[in-house]
């Protein structure tokens, strides 16, 4: 499971790269977009590098198992619905950007959580 685990962390960092690129130099958008966009592939990669430590604590699988697909189902809501709004115009998602921003929230209490209430291997 923590090669798993990992293994998503790294693939976000690497889209969150390959995004970072693309915003930087691609996109045609205003300077008030950018700053969005901006933020959004910092969140991305945080929160990427924040999978490969979980993976790397002594966490059970479960537990690593279910704070991962949290992370991915969050992130993927938070900076995703950003992409999508400022450079798709895809106006109808705009709420998953709150969503997702409370889903981090909320993983990060449950990891703060089996960090104190022994979801240790």
């Amino acid at each position: 499971m923590h090669k798993v685990v990992a293994s998503a962390g790294i693939v976000i960092c690497l889209l969150a790269v390959a995004m970072g690129a693309y915003v930087s130099h691609g996109a045609a958008v205003s300077a008030a977009q950018q700053q969005s966009l901006e933020v959004a592939v910092r969140y991305q990669m945080w929160h990427g590098l924040a999978l490969i430590l979980i993976s790397l604590m002594p966490l059970t699988q479960r537990w690593a198992g279910n704070i991962a697909i949290s992370l991915v189902i969050a992130i993927s809501l938070f900076s995703g619905s950003i992409y999508g709004l400022i450079l798709a115009e895809w106006n109808a998602i705009w709420w998953m950007t709150p969503l997702g921003g409370s889903l981090l929230i909320l993983t990060w209490a449950a990891v703060l959580i089996g960090c104190w209430k022994g979801q240790r291997t």
